[in-house]
């Protein structure tokens, strides 16, 4: 069962609307989604969980083990710090592939 501040691997296979990376682990049988920040669809990463709710967990990155093609790094050097631009880590022809995607 997962924890707070379980140290887990995960690959991003979906990007919610805010930016965040959508992986899963095999909890109970079942596949649980895990939210990632600043994560982008084919990251490889070990992440921290810092929040597990009933039906997801919440994690921030930490060492990415294999990266995202569609990685790139921030323009601005507070992104990470800042928050306020959710797509920052991943190319724009990504960023317009994930929002027409959730239209």
């Amino acid at each position: 069962m997962l924890k707070k501040n379980d140290l887990i691997t995960v690959t991003v296979t979906d990007m919610t609307f805010d930016g965040a990376g959508i992986g899963h682990v095999e909890e109970s049988g079942r596949r649980f989604p895990v939210f990632v920040r600043s994560a982008a669809v084919g990251d490889t990463l070990q992440c921290r969980i810092i929040k597990v709710l009933k039906s997801y967990a919440v994690a921030i990155p930490g060492e990415m083990i294999t990266p995202s093609p569609d990685r790139i790094a921030p323009i601005c050097p507070v992104a990470e710090k800042c928050g306020g631009c959710a797509f920052h880590h991943v190319s724009y022809p990504a960023e317009l592939r994930y929002k027409t995607q959730s239209v």
